[in-house]
């Protein structure tokens, strides 16, 4: 169960902003734990949290593995992995030592042109 929430605590909203905090008796959320950074008592916190915001008891199940990396995570390991290929090109470093002081601002995946069909031309070995 994945709860998300517009930065608004939940009792400041009305009753169809905050259904997706409601349980009918109690609710269970599940997530990886420890994440990098995370607090301690994560867990804790976001149990009374929900309590407190819905009047309802609330199960966190912390499964061990935690810290997985997230989709912007693997996303900004790509882009650094892709510029690092770019900046050890060959071309890429002479460019930059020929242009003292020029710095890489961007990186962008330009489209692909689809390549046209060849069209099958008359071979002209074809004297028979």
């Amino acid at each position: 169960m994945e709860a998300k929430s517009n930065g608004t605590p939940p009792a400041s909203r009305t009753p169809a902003q905050a259904s997706w905090a409601r349980a009918p008796s109690s609710a269970l959320i599940s997530v990886d734990l420890p994440a990098p950074g995370a607090p301690v008592n994560l867990a804790q916190r976001l149990v009374g949290r929900l309590k407190e915001w819905t009047g309802q008891p609330w199960l966190i199940a912390a499964q061990g593995g935690g810290g997985a990396e997230s989709a912007w995570e693997r996303q900004k390991r790509e882009e650094r992995e892709v510029r690092v290929q770019i900046e050890a090109d060959p071309f890429i470093v002479a460019v930059m030592s020929a242009f003292p002081g020029a710095e890489i601002v961007s990186v962008r995946n330009l489209p692909v042109p689809e390549a046209s069909p060849m069209t099958d031309a008359p071979d002209e070995d074809e004297d028979d």
